[in-house]
């Protein structure tokens, strides 16, 4: 379940986190979006298409001032970021010389507590905490059957 707090949460091991810069957010009937481009720099085409191309992914998604801060210093008390631990889907993924485009997309079921504007057009950082394929039960059957014989 998904979840937005403001207190600081609880630490996750997570596979990759990389800096995102995030744009608008889109609410939908039953899903929510919100695109994020990943500088070159943070994250390289492999490792992209490895975690995010065609991938459902648990993540965390952490904005506010702390977010593009050096994660050594120290936050002052007025320091608000908000978090939100959840299963996002990126179908794909764009390519410019500098950045990465991607579009997460959130199950509104899932965010019914979240409120998504402090999100909207900030730098974040993304925690990718495992990643699989969206179709894996579908990319094997292409109509044909191996082995023998009829």
């Amino acid at each position: 379940m998904a979840t937005a707090t403001k207190e600081a949460p609880k630490r996750v091991r997570a596979k990759k986190k990389f800096p995102v810069q995030l744009g608008n957010v889109s609410i939908g009937d039953q899903t929510a979006s919100i695109g994020a481009k990943i500088d070159r720099n943070d994250l390289g085409l492999e490792e992209i298409d490895e975690l995010l191309n065609g991938k459902r992914a648990t993540v965390r998604l952490v904005c506010g001032p702390g977010a593009s801060a050096d994660e050594r210093q120290q936050k002052l008390m007025d320091d608000v970021d908000f978090t939100i631990d959840a299963t996002i889907d990126c179908k794909s993924f764009s390519a410019t010389p500098k950045r990465f485009s991607v579009t997460m997309c959130f199950n509104l079921e899932e965010l019914k507590e979240v409120d998504l504007k402090p999100f909207a057009k900030k730098k974040a950082q993304l925690f990718i905490i495992k990643s699989m394929d969206l179709d894996d039960d579908t990319d094997t059957d292409d109509g044909e059957e191996e082995g023998g014989e009829e």
